[in-house]
């Protein structure tokens, strides 16, 4: 269980930077 709530914000990390780089490319 512990390793799961390990591996889970790890991939919310991943995506939240993937979001926020796309944030920056939209803006001019």
């Amino acid at each position: 269980r512990q390793l799961g709530e390990a591996a889970s914000p790890k991939q919310g990390l991943k995506r939240l930077e993937e979001y926020a780089r796309r944030m920056k490319d939209a803006l001019p």
